[in-house]
């Protein structure tokens, strides 16, 4: 498993510059599919900011992003977790129902569980 913390000390490893502090205790685990980590997940299916299969996604700036791991990225630091320097709002976060639906899809035909935080 995963955590929205664990995800965010590597974004911070690699780059991101954003001001994060990842011991911030709002940053627990977002929901994930058991199973899907033993499987070659697409990654298009896949969210930059947890590294997982998405459960809930949502778009931003034409991106996307698990809307939990997003939405606790731009309430701590007001900007795009992977375009440098793009202030956001979460206002501007949009569903994205249609891959939601290929991924349950792509979950329920491999078997994978749905894990809440």
């Amino acid at each position: 498993v995963r955590t929205l913390r664990q995800a965010l000390a590597a974004a911070r490893r690699w780059g991101s510059g954003h001001p994060v502090n990842v011991a911030d205790s709002r940053f627990d685990e977002v929901p994930w599919w058991e199973g899907a980590e033993d499987d070659a997940v697409p990654k298009d299916l896949v969210c930059p900011i947890t590294g997982s299969a998405f459960v809930w996604p949502v778009a931003l700036h034409g991106m996307l992003f698990e809307e939990a791991a997003v939405k606790r990225w731009v309430e701590t630091t007001g900007r795009h977790p992977v375009l440098q320097g793009a202030w956001c709002h979460l206002g501007e976060l949009v569903r994205a129902s249609d891959i939601e639906a290929l991924c349950h899809r792509c979950a329920a035909e491999r078997g994978w569980v749905l894990r809440d935080a």
